[in-house]
């Protein structure tokens, strides 16, 4: 069953009252590791919760703002749409739907600056709305998925620094 939830701007991190951020430092020039962020078929290989993930939007339609993709997750499938779309610098993106009912807005935003040859700084943040329903429970939930992002972002690295990556960036 899919939940819909808050169509959100680019800008909904910076007001958003419940956020995770991860910050690392990632082997890989900005556009390297923009374009990995933003290819589908890379997400399963580093991000240890996703099972797949596929564009929905037509070809001509993505990698830009506006398009769509599903992502499918142990934690439970997401329909995203792109409102920030800019290589090298920041990919950002609302869930339109999930198939977990917990949150009524779900936003992930991945700024991107280099800090040096082939080094980029990734600032990856999930801000988020939990259902009215489900805010008594966050002291449990918020824990889990605090870790798995946390996690991610370090098979992140780990999936970038393999020498044949860093070699293609």
């Amino acid at each position: 069953m899919w939940f819909t939830l808050t169509p959100l701007d680019a800008a909904y991190p910076s007001r958003a009252r419940d956020r995770f951020v991860m910050a690392r430092t990632i082997p890989l020039s900005p556009e390297a590791l923009f374009d990995l962020l933003a290819d589908p078929a890379e997400w399963p290989r580093w991000f240890p919760d996703m099972r797949g993930m596929r564009w929905i939007s037509p070809e001509p339609e993505r990698a830009r703002v506006g398009a769509i993709r599903r992502a499918d997750t142990g934690s439970g499938d997401v329909i995203e749409h792109f409102v920030a779309w800019d290589r090298g610098v920041r990919l950002a993106f609302f869930a339109e739907k999930m198939t977990t009912p917990l949150v009524s807005a779900f936003f992930e935003d991945y700024v991107i600056r280099a800090v040096g040859p082939g080094r980029s700084e990734l600032v990856w943040t999930v801000a988020f709305e939990p259902r009215l329903v489900f805010r008594p429970l966050m002291f449990a939930i918020r824990p889990r998925f605090a870790t798995m992002f946390d996690q991610a972002a370090d098979a992140l690295v780990r999936y970038a620094s393999h020498p044949a990556r860093t070699h293609a960036s």
